[in-house]
């Protein structure tokens, strides 16, 4: 979190109703519609994420039923930030690259 909290460029202030009143319907339309996807996806989850549940994105994987390449990854003792912890990132984008190579 400590590079979410000190980045600039991170809105930190408390958000407007009518945001959070979109982000609510917008993760409702997303679960709703997530055995419609067939686009691959890659998704990483920081375990103690306390912003969104690593169990979110687990049940969308679970609900993602057509998709054939997809990888959920929760990542151990990760928070929100997870993927952009200094001693993770060059993995995951090396990680991400591989992916992306794959599907080519």
């Amino acid at each position: 979190m400590d590079l979410i909290v000190n980045d600039p460029y991170v809105y930190k202030d408390r958000i407007r109703a009518s945001t959070g009143i979109a982000i609510v319907r917008a993760e409702k339309y997303i679960m709703e519609n997530a055995g419609n996807l067939v686009t691959p996806y890659l998704l990483y989850h920081g375990e103690r994420d306390r912003i969104v549940t690593a169990s979110t994105s687990k049940l969308f994987d679970s609900l993602a039923t057509k998709v054939k390449n997809k990888k959920l990854t929760i990542i151990p003792n990760g928070e929100h930030d997870a993927v952009y912890r200094p001693e993770k990132i060059e993995g995951i984008a090396s990680e991400v690259a591989d992916w992306i190579l794959k599907l080519a």
